[in-house]
């Protein structure tokens, strides 16, 4: 689903440059670059916590063509899920944000990938559940 939503966005996209807000300060703008590239050093940073194969399903699909059963999911409260439930969801709601120069079409991108989000959540949290269980309700990750 998220893949086939991308794609869509992709295709369909045209620019909307009309400005919100454009930072001139070379010390703000600065700052701001700095906070992009800190939010995706942590999105890139919480996939190591699955390990990357299974973070873009290759290690399943590596299982699933063996005709091997699945490992069990690592999935704990530890490193950045223990601050954030999602933190890779967190950094796409903020990474278009997060801009010296801030068009409408920046808006656009960051409100439907909101709405994209807060949609898939639960359908997530539930899937978490039913693999999880116990490990997933007990770990502080879901009250």
């Amino acid at each position: 689903m998220t893949a086939i939503m991308t794609g869509v966005i992709v295709i369909f996209w045209r620019p909307i440059p009309v400005t919100i807000w454009q930072v001139e300060s070379d010390l703000a703008s600065g700052l701001i670059v700095i906070a992009y590239v800190g939010v995706w050093t942590m999105m890139s940073a919480a996939t190591f916590h699955f390990g990357h194969f299974s973070f873009f399903g290759l290690a399943q699909a590596w299982q699933n063509f063996r005709q091997s059963p699945p490992n069990p999911s690592s999935m704990t409260a530890r490193y950045l899920y223990a601050l954030v439930r999602h933190p890779i969801s967190l950094g796409w709601m903020l990474a278009p944000l997060v801009t010296p120069h801030l068009t409408v079409g920046h808006v656009v991108f960051a409100a439907s990938t909101f709405v994209y989000i807060m949609l898939a959540t639960p359908f997530e949290e539930a899937d978490l559940i039913d693999a999880l269980g116990q490990t997933y309700l007990g770990s502080g990750l879901i009250d």
